[in-house]
């Protein structure tokens, strides 16, 4: 993943709203450059068993019990300085936050479902300009819910998409 590019958009951004956020790597590229604030939307259940072609195997139980702690020594500094707040909760019941988004980065569940739900969850809630992207652009199935929702999307950066919402 280019968190490299994550950083520099998240430079211009007041509002970011990561969607599923694992171990916190993005989360952090996010958070250190970000100027204002990231919402990092997960439940911190792992992986599950789902048979794509390109990944079939889900978290292990023992491993999926320390997926928040990990989270949290990852970027437990920026949670303590405001710069991310976690929101532990399924992609299909987030809460209201507050205001609009001005950066989204989905990188949750990887099926044309899940992706065109977690776009279609956001959109409403991002403001005009806002940056809509992603992670795993080689993924066709994860890409048709992108081309559906987000037409004019382009690739920029490894294996993420963006689209700037009119």
């Amino acid at each position: 993943m280019d968190l490299n590019w994550l950083g520099e958009q998240a430079k211009t951004r007041d509002f970011i709203v990561e969607v599923g956020s694992y171990q916190g790597r993005s989360t952090r590229a996010l958070g250190e450059n970000a100027r204002g604030v990231v919402y990092a939307i997960d439940d911190w259940k792992g992986l599950r068993t789902v048979d794509q072609g390109w990944w079939e195997a889900g978290t292990p139980d023992d491993e999926r019990k320390t997926l928040y702690e990990r989270f949290c020594t990852h970027t437990g500094d920026l949670m303590l300085a405001g710069k991310v707040i976690p929101v532990r909760t399924n992609h299909d019941d987030v809460p209201p936050l507050p205001g609009f988004a001005d950066m989204v980065f989905i990188d949750g569940s990887h099926d044309y479902h899940s992706v065109k739900r977690d776009i279609l969850t956001w959109l409403p809630r991002t403001s005009s300009g806002a940056l809509i992207c992603g992670h795993d652009s080689n993924q066709a199935p994860l890409m048709a819910a992108v081309a559906e929702c987000c037409p004019g999307y382009k690739p920029v950066a490894d294996l993420i998409w963006e689209w700037v919402k009119p």
